[in-house]
């Protein structure tokens, strides 16, 4: 099987070659520590997905991004605005201003955001989600897909990804976006409602092409350890019907897969999104919120697909605590529906042997 045939055929509960093995992504330091255990010293990987490490590692493939672009649209530009010597104050592509390490791979801490009510939405955001702007589905696409043809379609064709909440939470800040459902709710759903017009003009415009991705990709990172940024009611209210908006569209072009990245405790969010038709979520961390992989599943049923959920701690550990959690997780791996990586970036504290046991470990099963 390639790689994309197994993908979608974990997903669809169907029968696979051998268990689908990737992983989700790395710390910088992490690749810089392995460089020094003995990896080779061209190692590396970024979220955009260059990288050399699914070689290295023998990963399967899970996606083959389009050159479309959902998101805003010429995105700001991305410069230094103060050196601060260890740090730097940097406007994002998303225009908040933060200020971030030289050095770690940490999260940048926000200093100014350029959003903050209706004036400033019209003037900088909205236009830039105008599906109509030339490059937003890039001049290469067609190309692109012809070659992901040509090559055999080694790995599945993911476009995204989109947004409902967690852009507006980057844009605005945190407090601001939860409290805009009380302060201005009619700004919200102009926000939101802006944002899916744009995905599907935008998807319709591949459909219209004679592309078909495989997946459709969201964003959101709206959980903290406790529970969600928004309320499963206030998410039902506000972001549901937009959701939902998007995969009807997609269903009706034959897609049927919609994934999302989250962090934090996810259940309380879970029913909402599987109403909104998205059936795959990840990296399922488990950190202090104590989520499991094999509870969600009897909590949800095999409606719920989902990538990662192995606690990254334990590979810091050794071998005998690899084996007791992989072969905790096999009956799900088996199952089908759900991939087995790590529930966020492999951090540096992780020997290169033990990681390398640890997928060895997945691929046995």
């Amino acid at each position: 099987m390639t790689d994309r045939e197994r993908y979608l055929a974990t997903m669809r509960y169907q029968s696979v070659d051998k268990p689908f093995v990737t992983e989700w992504g790395y710390w910088p330091e992490t690749i810089e520590r392995w460089v020094e255990e003995g990896a080779p010293a061209d190692l590396h990987w970024n979220s955009s997905d260059d990288n050399t490490t699914d070689a290295y590692f023998g990963h399967d493939s899970y996606r083959t991004y389009l050159p479309v672009c959902l998101d805003l649209f010429p995105a700001f530009e991305v410069q230094q605005l103060e050196d601060r010597g260890e740090t730097e104050l940097v406007q994002q592509y998303d225009g908040v201003q933060v200020v971030q390490s030289k050095r770690m791979g940490s999260i940048p801490h926000p200093e100014r955001f350029v959003l903050t009510d209706q004036e400033s939405w019209e003037k900088h955001y909205k236009p830039k989600f105008d599906p109509e702007i030339p490059g937003r589905v890039a001049d290469n696409c067609m190309e692109v897909y012809q070659q992901w043809i040509d090559n055999g379609k080694q790995s599945p064709l993911v476009v995204g990804p989109t947004s409902m909440f967690g852009w507006l939470r980057n844009w605005m800040g945190f407090e601001e976006a939860v409290m805009l459902k009380y302060e201005d709710p009619d700004l919200l759903e102009e926000i939101v409602t802006t944002i899916a017009d744009c995905a599907i003009a935008t998807l319709g415009k591949l459909f219209e092409m004679g592309i078909k991705p495989d997946i459709l990709y969201f964003w959101e990172d709206i959980c903290f350890n406790s529970g969600p940024m928004i309320d499963p009611d206030s998410a039902r209210e506000f972001l549901l019907p937009h959701y939902k908006r998007i995969t009807d569209f997609c269903k009706q072009h034959g897609m049927d897969l919609f994934a999302l990245d989250s962090d934090g405790r996810l259940d309380h969010l879970i029913p909402v999104w599987l109403e909104g038709g998205i059936n795959i979520i990840y990296p399922v961390e488990i950190g202090t919120c104590g989520s499991d992989v094999l509870e969600l599943r009897k909590t949800f049923g095999k409606d719920l697909r989902m990538m990662g959920g192995f606690d990254k701690r334990i590979l810091a550990k050794g071998k005998e605590e690899i084996d007791a959690e992989v072969e905790r997780l096999a009956p799900l791996i088996k199952e089908g529906g759900y991939v087995a990586f790590c529930d966020h970036h492999v951090p540096p504290d992780v020997p290169l042997e033990n990681y390398r046991y640890f997928i060895d470990a997945v691929r046995s099963i």
